[in-house]
């Protein structure tokens, strides 16, 4: 998070990895210590950034490539520390293959369900041990076999008692079909079409555990347009009228088809001599649905020639490209000549372009939330004017993942993880809730899960790490990387782990226990989420977790020794 009082110093916060165990088991008992890890997973990373981890991972292709040409591979991958078991892999999406793979890595081949690997990867892998300190260096090549995006991924990753410590590296190329025709990173148009999904398909929510809600349509744009003026015949008559109907769906990293819901959507009329006309405008329904009807009378007394417009935008969320103001739009084919009185479907649609998947994932990961967050009105709730959240996102975006100036900026695979997309989420929701006076969050440049920062930043990074778990039901962090960390089992016994409130992920378990019914050693006390903690938060600007006690306290909320203590007692936190 980036945080920029009255125009002060700038402060930046965000969700990193960092301070894991010493993956060979030297760590001592209750600290993460000597070997607690600060190691930046690649060099795109900011030196001021957040994210560390055990590992890092240099990647470069030496040229981007069109169909039929080679390139050369280079990557570099880092042990801060002793490891063993170590998997080192680089993968390829399936209009890449490797002509001359690194050497001591075996290739293989892998169905993949990611949309951006286009059916499966071509990997060369390897498992191995790694020294302190070392760093080894594998060089391969590649061919083009297919025009289009393509994103080489370079990854080390290692188990954990707690989860799994992993860094990468990823380059997007765009493959040319013909020389010249190609470059690095991924085309920036935010203009896309959709192609239909198979009617066979049964889309999933996400979070069908939470009640699905639909925002209000008022606000959205009125129609409008600068055709002629309809016959007088025509205009003197009752206005006819035509429908337009279909869903809205993407597919997310597990390969899993997901409705879009609350975005957007309009029917525009497509002019030939005119510019476009708006006909009419609403959100998408609970399950990615959606209906608009208008006015169907053109000028030359025949139907509107209509399609269909999405674009990633209602009044409380808005994912946009980076760099740029513009939401990211899907447009379906257009119907010419609709017919009075008819309802044209345009069945169940997602982006034709694989690498656009993820701005709807993002854009569902905020709608997850939405329907966790009370309220229903703003993400604040005491609020009378709702605040945008505003994410910005590429397919070959390096910026991020932070929240700062008021927004949120994610790097291209982080919608791959919603729990991420949640994390800084979080950290805007908290902006909103505070009015932009941030607490003070000594020692959090960078700061780790397991390792003591101070008690602002274990608060702030603590709350934002029990948000997406308690929306998702799942006590482990997941990032993009493939990396996780259980933050609910750890208590006094773990290793590689500091104890008290000055912990991120002592608040965040902490968090976890209190709201949650799976109790385990001294945790004996749940109760509904986000409930008590969340009101706690909207009527407080709460600077660490001890401060937010004392709240809750003088909220009339439970903090009995017996209870919700205990929960507390079991993440090391002892008051």
């Amino acid at each position: 998070m980036l945080i920029v009082v009255a125009g002060a110093v700038a402060i930046q916060v965000g969700l990193g990895a960092g301070a894991f165990a010493a993956l060979d088991g030297s760590s001592t008992k209750g600290s993460a210590g000597p070997q607690a890890c600060t190691t930046r997973p690649n060099p795109d990373a900011p030196e001021a950034g957040e994210e560390r981890g055990c590992f890092s991972v240099d990647a470069t292709v030496d040229h981007a490539l069109a169909v039929g040409e080679t390139a050369g591979v280079r990557f570099v991958v880092s042990a801060q520390i002793a490891a063993k078991g170590v998997r080192v892999e680089a993968d390829l999406p399936a209009n890449l293959a490797w002509v001359d793979p690194p050497v001591g890595l075996t290739l293989s081949s892998h169905p993949s369900p990611n949309p951006v690997h286009l059916g499966g990867i071509n990997r060369a892998g390897t498992v191995r041990s790694f020294k302190a300190g070392q760093s080894v260096t594998y060089t391969g090549r590649i061919v083009a076999k297919a025009a289009g995006p393509a994103e080489v991924k370079v990854r080390a990753a290692a188990d954990l008692r707690a989860g799994v410590d992993a860094a990468e590296d990823l380059i997007p190329l765009t493959v040319g079909a013909a020389p010249g025709m190609s470059s690095f990173g991924a085309q920036r148009s935010t203009d896309a079409d959709s192609v239909e999904v198979s009617p066979d398909v049964t889309p999933q929510e996400s979070t069908p555990h939470l009640t699905a809600e639909s925002l209000s349509p008022a606000g959205l744009a009125a129609p409008a347009g600068d055709d002629p003026p309809a016959p007088r015949a025509l205009a003197a008559a009752a206005a006819p009228t035509a429908c337009a109907t279909g869903k809205w769906l993407y597919v997310d990293e597990k390969g899993v088809t997901r409705p879009v819901v609350n975005m957007t959507v309009e029917a525009w009329d497509a002019d030939t001599s005119n510019a476009h006309d708006r006909l009419a405008s609403g959100l998408t329904g609970t399950k990615g649905e959606y209906k608009l009807c208008f006015d169907n009378a053109e000028s030359n007394n025949s139907g509107q020639d209509v399609y269909v417009k999405l674009t990633t935008t209602n009044k409380n969320w808005r994912v946009q490209a980076t760099g740029t103001t513009n939401a990211f739009t899907f447009n379906t084919p257009t119907v010419s000549n609709v017919a009075n009185g008819s309802t044209t479907s345009f069945g169940d649609r997602k982006p034709g372009a694989a690498d656009r998947m993820r701005a709807l994932h993002a854009f569902d990961a905020l709608n997850d939330a939405w329907k966790w967050v009370p309220g229903n009105t703003c993400w604040d709730g005491l609020d009378t004017t709702c605040r945008q959240v505003v994410l910005n996102w590429a397919p070959d975006s390096t910026v991020g993942n932070y929240y700062g100036n008021k927004q949120i900026h994610l790097k291209a695979d982080a919608p791959d993880s919603h729990m991420t997309v949640v994390h800084e989420l979080t950290h805007a929701i908290m902006g909103d809730v505070y009015e932009d006076n941030a607490p003070p969050i000594p020692n959090c440049s960078p700061h780790g899960v397991s390792a003591k920062s101070s008690t602002g930043c274990a608060w702030v990074e603590g709350f934002a790490e029990w948000v997406p778990a308690s929306v998702y039901k799942d006590p482990y962090y997941r990032w993009p990387s493939g990396a996780s960390m259980n933050l609910e089992t750890p208590s006094w016994s773990t290793s590689g782990w500091d104890d008290g409130d000055a912990v991120e992920g002592r608040v965040a378990g902490a968090l976890i226990d209190l709201t949650d019914t799976t109790n385990e050693g001294s945790d004996v006390y749940g109760e509904a989420a986000p409930g008590n903690v969340w009101n706690t938060f909207l009527r407080h600007r709460s600077t660490t977790f001890a401060e937010f006690w004392q709240q809750r306290r003088a909220d009339g909320y439970d903090t009995s020794a017996n209870g919700p203590l205990k929960s507390l007692y079991q993440s090391t936190i002892d008051y």
